[in-house]
């Protein structure tokens, strides 16, 4: 996370040759965190053919760092994966149910892609502890501030990161087999909240949810229109749409072909209330 005023000092050192040896010092980007560093060049002038030391030199100057440093990206991206936990959980509960198979899926994930390397069996037992926990929170009735988790990820993770933690939530909605109106409703509004672009978003819940698997087939949030839409760019919308959904009807894939068909129904249910004829 951002570290805001702390002041830290960084060492940096070089060595040239007198006869063309070679020279170095770090670049910015290896910088550790972000904001106000001290940093201490050590600089030493050899002699190519002995490696003998003629002169040295020492610099040391302040540095107003804009970017993360390499720790604070480090930390950030596990940051992300332990709020991306979170907003699982909140997604799997949004229905006010939560079924084993999404909490299966989501510890099954948290295991794999949350670091526990370092002091291996203390870190497992702290983070199934925390699992646990979360399981207890949501299970006693409560919510998060899903939009204050997911200005927090956008501050500090890039927008890659953002995509997979869609992607881990869309396959939570998915795990039961259907997806309730309210697990919808919120994965559209964590796309938003994470500004990811809505088009890529929607590619991805296309391929994870097809329209079969939806208990209520919401046209906003599968075919991306919206009321404040003019006639016109409705229009235009939906007949990209129905392009894309109409050359895959004859897909080798049935699976592909069924909702292919389904999406083609939708889509003229859309033309009737978005499109005035």
């Amino acid at each position: 996370h951002r570290p805001g005023g702390r002041t830290g000092r960084d060492r940096a050192g070089g060595r040239g040759g007198s006869k063309g040896g070679n020279s170095g010092s770090r670049d910015a980007g290896s910088v550790p965190r972000e904001g106000r560093r001290i940093l201490q060049f050590d600089i030493s002038i050899l002699l190519a053919d002995s490696n003998e030391e003629i002169t040295t030199s020492h610099c040391i100057f302040h540095y107003d760092n804009p970017f993360f440093g390499y720790i604070d990206l480090q930390e950030n991206t596990e940051r992300t994966k332990m709020l991306a936990v979170a907003l699982a959980f909140a997604v799997s509960a949004a229905d006010g149910k939560l079924f084993d198979c999404e909490i299966n899926y989501i510890k099954n994930w948290a295991r794999v892609n949350i670091d526990t390397s370092q002091s291996h069996d203390k870190a497992n037992h702290k983070l199934e502890k925390a699992l646990d926990e979360t399981i207890a929170f949501f299970r006693d009735g409560n919510v998060l501030n899903v939009f204050d988790i997911c200005r927090e990820i956008v501050d500090i993770a890039p927008v890659a990161q953002r995509y997979d933690v869609l992607e881990l939530c869309l396959n939570v909605a998915k795990a039961n087999g259907s997806v309730a109106s309210e697990e919808l409703n919120m994965l559209r509004d964590m796309s938003f909240w994470l500004e990811v672009d809505n088009e890529k978003f929607r590619t991805m819940m296309e391929k994870i949810l097809p329209v079969d698997i939806m208990k209520d087939k919401d046209v906003e949030a599968i075919l991306g229109v919206t009321s404040d839409m003019s006639t016109e760019y409705a229009r235009v919308h939906l007949n990209k749409e129905y392009a894309k959904w109409n050359s895959r009807v004859t897909n080798s894939d049935p699976r592909i072909q069924s909702q292919a068909d389904q999406m083609l129904k939708l889509i003229a249910e859309a033309r009737t209330q978005y499109v005035k004829k």
